[in-house]
C-alpha cells in the first residue's frame, strides 16, 4: 500500500513522470522488497525510490556497481593458471577472491553466517566406483539414448485424448 500511495502522490506532485509508462511497471518492482536482503537494479527510479522503502536490514544494490565487481571476478578468476582450471569451477571458485573494496565479498559478509567466505574445507567428490553412482550415469545415459518425441503429434488439447 506504501509503494501505491507513493506512487500516485508522486506522479500527481510530479516528481515522477505520469508520460513514461515504464514507471509504472518500475516501480510496481518494489512491491518485492519484503521478501529479500538485497534489491539489485540499474533502473534510475529504483535508484531514487527503493531506499526509501527498505528496512534496516535491507541493502539496494546499484546493479552497475556489482556488474563491475563481477567483471573484476571473471577477471581474477580468468587469470589462474590452467592446471587450477581444469580442477572445475566448484573447486577454485567456491567464493569470491579476497580483494580490495570487492562490493561481492561484502554483500556475503553482510548477509550470509558469519565466517563462510573463510571456511577452505573441499569436501571429495564421491567415488565415481560407488554403486549410487554407477546407476546414476546409467540412468542418464539411457535417458540419452532414448527416442525423442514429436510434439507435433501429440493432440492440442484434453479433448482430443
Amino acid at each position: 500500500m506504501r509503494v501505491e500511495l507513493f506512487y500516485f502522490f508522486a506522479v500527481a506532485a510530479h516528481l515522477i513522470s505520469e508520460q513514461r509508462a515504464s514507471n509504472r511497471v518500475d516501480i510496481s518492482y518494489l512491491h518485492y522488497l519484503p521478501f529479500g536482503h538485497m534489491f539489485v537494479s540499474t533502473d534510475k527510479l529504483h535508484r531514487k525510490c527503493a531506499p526509501l522503502f527498505l528496512r534496516d536490514d535491507q541493502r539496494f544494490v546499484w546493479g552497475q556497481d556489482l556488474k563491475k565487481d563481477l567483471v573484476e571476478i571473471n577477471g581474477h578468476f580468468k587469470g589462474l593458471p590452467e592446471s587450477e582450471l581444469e580442477k572445475g569451477i566448484m573447486r577454485f571458485a567456491k567464493v569470491p577472491p579476497e580483494t580490495t573494496m570487492s562490493l561481492t565479498r561484502g554483500l556475503r559478509r553482510e548477509f550470509l553466517r558469519p565466517g563462510i567466505d573463510d571456511e577452505r574445507s573441499d569436501p571429495e567428490p564421491p567415488p565415481r566406483e560407488s554403486e549410487a553412482t554407477k546407476k546414476l550415469i546409467a540412468d542418464i545415459k539411457q535417458w540419452e539414448e532414448s527416442p525423442s518425441v514429436d510434439f507435433s503429434e501429440l493432440p492440442a488439447n484434453d479433448e482430443d485424448l
